[in-house]
C-alpha cells in the first residue's frame, strides 16, 4: 500500500502453503474488501489476517475480519472497541455510524501531510508518549501543519461516541489531549 508494490493476498496465501514452516498470517492494510474477503478464505482460513485499514473496520468486521493492528488503535481505540462489539451483536448501523466518526478523525489528522508523518504528530498530541519524529524518506509535518491539525482536534473532534442507544459524552478535551484511561473514567452515559 504505501510502497507501490501490491499483491493478491489470498492468492499469495494459498501459494505459500508448505512454503514457510512458521508462516501463520499477515496484515491486511489495502481498503479493498474482495481482496481481504480472499485472504480470510485463503487455506479454508488457516491463517489468521490483521485488518490493517482503520476506515474500512465496520465492513471488515461485518465480513468476517476478528482482529485489526491499525494505527488509530493507538490514538483512540475507543472507536475500535465499539465497531467491533456493535458487529459481534449485529448493530451494523450502530457500526457505520462509529466509523463515520472514526473516518472523520482521520481525515482531519491526515489533511495536512502523508499517513505516517500526520500519525506521529497526532499521537505526540493525544498521547503522554513521545513517539518522536519520522524518519527518512518521510518528512515531518511543518509547525504550521501541525498547529492546524491540533486546532482542528480541539474544535471538530466528535465528543460523542453512540453505542447501543446510549450516548458517551466526552469532552475534548479530555479526549484530544487525554490518556485513554482518564477517557473513560470520565464519560458518562
Amino acid at each position: 500500500m504505501f510502497s507501490d508494490v501490491n499483491l493478491n493476498m489470498g492468492q499469495f496465501l494459498n501459494e505459500s502453503v508448505g512454503q514457510i514452516p512458521t508462516f501463520c498470517g499477515i496484515k491486511y492494510t489495502s481498503n479493498d474488501l474482495d481482496g481481504g474477503a480472499a485472504a480470510l478464505r485463503a487455506n479454508n482460513g488457516k491463517y489468521a489476517v490483521f485488518l490493517g485499514a482503520d476506515t474500512i473496520m465496520a465492513g471488515a468486521f461485518a465480513m468476517g475480519f476478528d482482529s485489526a493492528i491499525a494505527t488509530t488503535l493507538n490514538i483512540y481505540p475507543q472507536y475500535a472497541v465499539n465497531i467491533l462489539k456493535a458487529i459481534s451483536e449485529s448493530k451494523v448501523e450502530e457500526a457505520a455510524k462509529v466509523q463515520e466518526q472514526l473516518s472523520a478523525v482521520v481525515s482531519i489528522i491526515t489533511k495536512n501531510g502523508a499517513w505516517v508523518p500526520t500519525m506521529k504528530v497526532a499521537m505526540n498530541l493525544v498521547s503522554p508518549i513521545n513517539v518522536g519524529v519520522v524518519r527518512p524518506p518521510f518528512e515531518n509535518l511543518s509547525t504550521e501543519h501541525s498547529g492546524e491539525m491540533e486546532k482542528s482536534l480541539k474544535i471538530h473532534f466528535c465528543v460523542y461516541i453512540p453505542y447501543g442507544g446510549h450516548t458517551l459524552e466526552i469532552s475534548p478535551s479530555d479526549v484530544c489531549f487525554g490518556v485513554s484511561n482518564k477517557v473513560l473514567s470520565t464519560a458518562r452515559v
